[in-house]
Parts: C-alpha cells; sequence; structure tokens
C-alpha cells in the first residue's frame, strides 16, 4: 500500500505545493522515502530527530526488520540537515555522522518576549510526550514567566522518565 498509493499520493501533493523542502518530525523506515522524495524532487530533505532513543540504538530494539532498520539509517545518512532538540542527541549523532550537517535547537526555545501569535484564541497549548529531552523544566519556566497567558498542557508518559521530569 505504501508503494502504490501512499506515496505517490503524497509526492502528488508535494509537488502541486512546488515545496522547498521536505521537512519530517520523526524517524523510522518510512522516513527512507520521504528522504528519496526529496532527492527525487531536488530539494533539502530535513530530519528533525524527536526522541532520545533514534539517535543511541534503542529504537533498533523495537524495530526488528533488518530492512526497515536499514532504509531508515539510509535516510539518516542521506538528510541534507539533522536537527536535534538536545545536546545528548547531537553528540550521539556527531559521532555517528562527523561530516553531517546537524544543528541544535532545543526545547523550548526562549525569546525575550512571549507573544500570542493571534488574538483569537485565548490560550497556548502544548501536547506531547512528558520525557526528559522535551525540556519541561524550561517550559515551566515560559508558563511562569507569563502569567497572563493561559497554558493548557498535556501529554503522556511512554517511558521511564528522569526524576526531575517525573516531578513537574
Amino acid at each position: 500500500r505504501w508503494v502504490y498509493y501512499r506515496l505517490p499520493a503524497i509526492q502528488r501533493e508535494i509537488r502541486k505545493a512546488n515545496a522547498d523542502i521536505i521537512y519530517q518530525s520523526g524517524f523510522d523506515w518510512e522516513t527512507y522515502f520521504s528522504m528519496r522524495l526529496a532527492k527525487r524532487l531536488g530539494v533539502p530533505f530535513i530530519l528533525r530527530i524527536s526522541n532520545d532513543i533514534y539517535t543511541d540504538g534503542r529504537w533498533k530494539k523495537r524495530q526488528k526488520n533488518p530492512l526497515k532498520r536499514r532504509l531508515a539509517m539510509l535516510a539518516l545518512k542521506n538528510a541534507s540537515l539533522i536537527v536535534t532538540q538536545n545536546t545528548y542527541q547531537y553528540d550521539q549523532l556527531k559521532a555517528h555522522f562527523p561530516k553531517k550537517h546537524i544543528v541544535k535547537i532545543t526545547n523550548p526555545f526562549h525569546t525575550n518576549s512571549f507573544v500570542v501569535a493571534s488574538t483569537q484564541k485565548s490560550y497556548v497549548a502544548w501536547l506531547g510526550l512528558f520525557q526528559q529531552q522535551k525540556n519541561l523544566p524550561a517550559l515551566l519556566s515560559v508558563v511562569k514567566e507569563n502569567p497572563n497567558t493561559l497554558f493548557k498542557i498535556a501529554g503522556k508518559t511512554l517511558f521511564q522518565n528522569d526524576l526531575e521530569t517525573s516531578e513537574l
């Protein structure tokens, strides 16, 4: 189904949009198809690493199929840019791909002033996994620095958390 239906449909939509880049957050065997599509269209493929497990081999324990693991690694190796969200991810990937263009953009990143983009919305929402790499202490500081803004924070824990994240 991927090869005959889903991939051609995604490719049609991206061509219609005349994409300048293809950006994917998350990493698994399907990432290979995004990377190949970017190469076919002649646009950069940017891969955002969304979890620490994708940088130190733990995902290999979850992905038992060797072909799917190989496809995922080819996508990682051939990405134009890899975006990490913490120093751990950055260091792990730099050790494996020292010449690869890798950058770190932490969660959340701070600006001098917090601005709600739309006056039509009455709150800021954050939805995600409660894990160390999501930098929940920084999110908490953003909430505390903006007492006049309503924040709705929701998520769940899938893996064992570090003590600091568990206490939040």
